[in-house]
């Protein structure tokens, strides 16, 4: 019986597989007098019988009849298949296009006129924003780059090919999206406004989360920094919970005027001190929204000593910005790495019983400033590599008067050695002056992503803006920087940046294309 019922449910999913294959080549994208926010176009239409080869002719303007449209042809691609990949020239823009077919007796049949325009915003308005090219040695011009704050997707060129439809009305002057990336299966998520958002090239959300859907009670929209989705098909993303500490060494007195920065306090009065606060806790959610793992960063922090990170400042004051601002899941060996910025310190952790194996920069001592550890200082964006390296964006505030680096280190490989700093690099801002009296360094955000070739992408955050890829040669062979124009100053200002990812060739477009498509017919 039970062999019979496997067999029965194959069958069922194998014929619903090819009706759902008949129905996507049964549509016709882009969809007639749709509006697109991309450049890059997936055309596919349905299949003829014995047709050895399709033409696709894309031609500018509102054609309806046959001549108006033959005299503005600009597209003319042959294709073995009922689809292809192709590129219109402009944003704003209507278009007309059709596909000829020819059977293998040399019969050619031509399919009617259909309609499209590409949208328009300030968003690839190149006269409001822009992505300025420093250098380009052509060597990734296959790739494509999403800028997170800017909503678009850019060309290695620094042309816009995307940007972000108005979801929810995300697309405005304040809005500032987080962690814009690729997912494998082809998709988009990026953080908005306290909310998750998963969504196809097309726009469609796929799926999406509210801070105060996932925990009503709490009142914070606490979603920050990074978001990814897993391969088991769940959401991991870092979050805010309300925590309350008892500082069992530290008093609640203030440190005597003019008391010496590493003056011991423990002749400080009691009692100990109890403060209330957002402590940053890292969260797992499935398809459904359901909260199905977490670890929170205030219980290991308080379990281990919290006089250690929950330190007395000189004012007198307690520090409670331990700050975790990044993490990287190496889902095939278990292990997740948090970043807490204010503290200079990674944590690893043994997912899913949430015990720390390791603990990577200094530990602060009760009165003591912030700390160089010789390695990084306020760090973002740590991943590793698939050779075991961890490498991190190096913000490097400790030191006021050098720029950021970009760090490869090397795990200790026993309890009693240390963390090994094996390259770096000195980012740079190409003699590029301040900026309306902000320095062009990094004070905030960045990111790095390793490439196949073994390069990493580097996104210098804010006020910077500055995008480069760099090879282990410390050569800079791609870089720019995103830009808005100012009317009132009447100069071109850069634009705050938070992370920059990256699509590494056209088959990872191909990939989120034709998967937009699948997901546009499925209802």
């Amino acid at each position: 019986m039970a062999n019979y019922m496997y067999k029965l449910m194959r069958l069922v999913f194998i014929v619903t597989l090819i009706l759902f294959q008949k129905q996507l080549l049964a549509q016709v994208f882009p969809k007639e007098n749709s509006v697109l926010t991309y450049r890059i176009i997936g055309f596919s239409f349905p299949s003829v019988a014995k047709c050895t080869n399709y033409k696709i002719e894309v031609a500018t303007g509102d054609r309806t009849v046959e001549p108006a449209f033959k005299e503005n042809i600009i597209i003319s691609e042959k294709s073995d298949v009922n689809r292809n990949i192709l590129e219109v020239p402009a944003f704003g823009t209507e278009y007309t296009w059709r596909v000829t077919s020819t059977d293998n007796k040399g019969k050619t049949t031509t399919g009617k006129l259909h309609h499209f325009s590409t949208g328009y915003n300030d968003l690839v308005d190149t006269t409001c924003t822009r992505f300025r090219l420093t250098a380009n040695s052509g060597k990734y011009d296959g790739a494509y780059v999403f800028l997170d704050q800017s909503k678009v997707m850019y060309d290695m060129k620094g042309r816009p090919v995307w940007y972000l439809p108005n979801i929810d009305n995300v697309v405005n002057e304040r809005t500032m999206p987080r962690d814009m990336k690729l997912t494998s299966r082809g998709t988009i998520t990026f953080i908005a406004f306290g909310r998750l958002y998963e969504i196809s090239y097309d726009g469609k959300v796929i799926w999406k989360l509210n801070a105060k859907d996932s925990n009503p009670n709490d009142k914070q929209d606490h979603f920050h920094h990074e978001f990814t989705r897993l391969a088991n098909g769940h959401y991991m993303v870092m979050g805010m919970e309300p925590t309350e500490l008892h500082l069992k060494n530290i008093q609640a007195a203030p440190i005597p005027p003019g008391t010496e920065s590493n003056m011991p306090v423990d002749n400080l009065p009691p009692p100990a001190l109890s403060i209330k606060f957002m402590s940053g806790k890292l969260l797992e959610y499935d398809e459904k929204g359901n909260e199905v793992w977490s670890w929170m960063s205030s219980t290991y922090f308080e379990n281990e000593g919290s006089d250690f990170y929950y330190n007395k400042l000189r004012d007198g004051t307690v520090n409670t910005d331990v700050h975790d601002n990044g993490f990287f899941f190496d889902e095939k060996n278990s292990v997740i790495y948090v970043s807490y910025k204010n503290i200079n310190r990674i944590v690893k952790i043994k997912y899913p019983v949430g015990k720390v194996l390791a603990e990577y920069g200094p530990r602060y001592q009760p009165g003591l400033q912030q700390q160089n550890n010789g390695l990084f200082c306020s760090q973002h964006c740590v991943k590793r590599t698939d050779e075991g390296y961890l490498y991190l964006f190096n913000n490097n505030s400790c030191n006021r008067d050098e720029f950021p680096r970009v760090a490869i280190l090397k795990e200790p490989e026993k309890s009693n050695d240390s963390l090994e700093l094996v390259w770096e690099y000195q980012c740079n801002n190409d003699g590029i002056g301040q900026d309306e009296n902000r320095n062009s360094r990094s004070v905030a955000g960045g990111s790095v992503e390793k490439l196949q070739d073994g390069s990493i992408m580097v996104c210098m955050g804010t006020p910077c803006a500055k995008v480069f890829i760099v090879g282990r040669d410390k050569k800079e062979s791609w870089s720019g920087y995103s830009g808005v124009w100012k009317n009132d100053s009447h100069k071109w200002q850069m634009q705050a940046l938070y992370r920059a990812s990256i699509i590494s060739d056209r088959n990872e477009l191909s990939k989120l294309i034709w998967k937009s498509q699948e997901q546009t017919i499925i209802k």
